[in-house]
């Protein structure tokens, strides 16, 4: 769950007057771009961007940051923010802007993932979900955390070519499937099907995204911190997810997704594996010589239809 800055705004002061302590989420999407392991005090987008584009934009990143400046102008201190990055576990098995029900459903039904080249070679951090609880657990209630902002994520790095070669290696390991990918040249080709994912492409998947976590270890000890290391707990989740799970009988929802995966592989995903909702979206996408038009028509069908 998170607040939109004016929600937040409204009831803060509830918040922090109701807790001893406050752990607020905000998000390492806040940071601009670098090519340096990323600091608590290095710049965030909203820092170097203008005035015309903060006061136009309500962006995921953009509002996170509001929601820290509002904390850290305001009359109390017993909050601390943590900025995490990608976090993973059987639940959420992320790869670049696709979540598990989309990509990891495709794979294990056989279907081939449509990637794009210009991702491979960025560094990454995926952080196991324990590690990140851990790490949280060991602010609460710390005095010296009070009104002070951390980098919650990993120290080890990883580019996102070794994430799927580490799929890869899974998938044949653990299911004795092949996990086929096709790499498109251009990454425009995901901003202009998916606008709605533009920020996380331009944000987060297209840099290079490394995090100091030094200010963290300064005030926990480095002997509390003990890292899962990304293939041990990758193949955990991939085994968890797929307990008792019924391939054959997966639904899928975002009908648009498939549709874009399989233009782009010249494949077809039969519609007995899609809701009702997503069956539509999928042939629309499929069909329409335009994703932008496909999901205009859907939504003005929308309501007729439901």
């Amino acid at each position: 769950m998170w607040y939109k800055c004016d929600a937040f705004s409204a009831r803060y002061e509830r918040l922090m007057r109701g807790t001893e302590h406050y752990i607020g989420m905000s998000s390492s999407a806040v940071y601009a771009d670098s090519n340096m392991p990323i600091s608590e005090d290095m710049p965030r987008v909203l820092d170097i961007c203008t005035e015309e584009e903060k006061r136009r934009s309500y962006e995921y990143h953009l509002e996170k940051a509001r929601i820290e400046d509002l904390l850290k102008k305001s009359q109390y201190r017993n909050w601390t923010l943590i900025r995490p990055h990608v976090t993973y576990n059987s639940n959420r098995i992320p790869l670049f802007i696709w979540e598990k029900e989309q990509w990891f459903y495709r794979v294990l039904q056989g279907h081939t993932l449509a990637l794009t080249e210009d991702m491979m070679d960025k560094r990454t951090v995926l952080t196991y979900a324990g590690d990140v609880a851990s790490m949280i657990s060991q602010l609460i209630g710390r005095k010296e955390a009070f009104g002070e902002v951390f980098n919650i994520a990993s120290d080890r790095w990883i580019t996102r070519k070794e994430i799927v070669d580490t799929y890869r290696r899974l998938f044949d390991e653990l299911f004795g499937i092949n996990m086929k990918v096709k790499y498109l040249d251009d990454i425009n080709v995901l901003r202009k099907a998916f606008p709605e994912k533009r920020d996380r492409i331009d944000t987060d998947r297209m840099l290079n995204r490394v995090y100091d976590i030094t200010k963290f270890k300064q005030l926990v000890g480095t002997e509390n911190m003990i890292f899962t290391n990304f293939y041990d707990g990758m193949r955990r989740c991939f085994s968890e997810c797929v307990d008792g799970l019924d391939i054959e009988h997966l639904k899928y929802e975002d009908g648009f997704f498939c549709a874009f995966m399989d233009r782009s592989t010249g494949e077809y995903t039969p519609l007995k594996y899609f809701t009702k909702k997503g069956g539509i979206k999928y042939i629309l996408g499929r069909l329409s010589p335009s994703y932008v038009v496909a999901k205009k028509i859907f939504y003005r069908l929308k309501e007729r239809i439901y």
